[in-house]
């Protein structure tokens, strides 16, 4: 579904778009301290609590966290026999060590890191917002769309010690520059997104639909189109490129990557083994990663039927597939959530019918809620 006439025509300042940025990242992260602070005292512990934190800050480093924070303080390293940190790619450390340096260390690294997330996911909101106003020219979409980015169940992983909001920033800006066909900056931020997250290499198709797609939002091949800027969306695939050359030239060892993602016991294989597996945890955690299996299929439905613009549908299918091909279902919940084009498919479902909206807003910030307290107290929510 692409620009229509019929959407009510109210064009926001960028003025009004980030005051409302602001205030939606205000609002959902103060719900999030909250829970986390309340939590801490009333919330039995889980098997894989461990105290100890000095502040809020420190109860939210967890898992992943730990695994950058040794990029940033060891650099990379790799031993075949345990698991080693060269799956977590290089931009988030290497941005919160640099603002970390040039604040002369005024800024810890720990504090430096919340500081690049709640940084980029503030941006990232913002040029959300003016995506979904290019494409429906509608304050309503728009407003829903950016209210539902914040409050999703897993959005408190936007604004920790992990790389989820800068590659937010990153996917949705290119996005917003490639439809504004200025293919240089899209290029260039989808290549800092390809080395923020290794699904950031499937931005590279949507980029290539939105060179070819008319004003009418129809996708139209043609040669005589292909001009020499097209070259900047290779920039994608060149950023993947790169740091498996320089794991190989570091480690010696063209298989790396692979031979580390095992330990996790990642690796591509159908959604059956993915499902199957999900049985492999308590019944708690059954009912968590089934849960983001089902809501998965039903996303991919949705968006398919809402007949979103081709390069969002395209990347959002992919990376669905893609997340439900990797044997198994542990981050699922994570990994949907920065799949941007949910929340504009979400509204748009809702949008002759209220009360679904408000439906979704309500289980979000249940999910918000539960999902925080769980991370936070020692759960298996990675």
């Amino acid at each position: 579904m692409s620009k229509n006439n019929h959407w009510n025509n109210d064009t926001p300042s960028d003025k009004d778009i980030l005051k409302k940025t602001v205030l939606c990242l205000i609002a959902t992260r103060a719900i999030i301290f909250l829970t986390a602070v309340i939590s801490l005292e009333i919330v039995p512990k889980g098997e894989f609590f461990i105290g100890g934190a000095k502040d809020i800050l420190g109860a939210f480093f967890r898992w992943d966290s730990n695994w950058f924070m040794s990029v940033i303080t060891k650099g990379y390293w790799f031993d075949p026999a345990i698991p080693s940190n060269i799956n977590f790619f290089p931009v988030f450390p290497l941005v919160t060590k640099a603002l970390s340096f040039f604040t002369g260390n005024i800024i810890g690294i720990m504090e430096s890191g919340y500081l690049v997330s709640n940084l980029s996911l503030l941006f990232a909101g913002f040029f959300l917002y003016k995506l979904v106003q290019m494409e429906f020219n509608s304050k309503d979409i728009s407003d829903k769309t950016l209210f539902l980015f914040f409050i999703s169940p897993m959005s408190f992983f936007f604004s920790i010690f992990y790389s989820e909001g800068i590659f937010l920033f990153f996917i949705i800006t290119s996005f917003y520059f490639a439809r504004k066909k200025e293919c240089g900056k899209a290029g260039v931020l989808g290549f800092l997104a390809a080395l923020t997250r290794a699904p950031g290499i499937f931005i590279v198709i949507p980029l290539m639909l939105e060179y070819f797609t008319g004003k009418n939002g129809r996708f139209e091949f043609r040669i005589e189109k292909i001009r020499k800027n097209m070259l900047f969306i290779f920039l994608v695939p060149i950023a993947t490129l790169i740091y498996f050359a320089y794991l190989f030239l570091e480690f010696h060892d063209p298989f790396a990557y692979q031979k580390n993602m095992m330990h996790w016991s990642m690796w591509l294989a159908t959604p059956i083994h993915t499902i199957i597996n999900s049985f492999g945890h308590s019944s708690g955690y059954q009912f968590i990663f089934l849960s983001a299996i089902i809501i998965a299929i039903i996303l991919a439905v949705v968006i398919y039927k809402v007949r979103l613009r081709p390069s969002y549908l395209i990347y959002s299918e992919t990376l669905i597939l893609f997340h439900l091909s990797t044997n198994i279902p542990d981050s699922l919940p994570r990994y949907l959530s920065v799949i941007f084009p949910i929340y504009i498919a979400l509204v748009l479902v809702s949008q002759k019918h209220d009360i679904i909206y408000k439906g979704l807003v309500a289980a979000s910030v249940i999910g918000l809620i539960t999902f925080t307290a769980l991370f936070v107290n020692g759960y298996w929510i990675v």
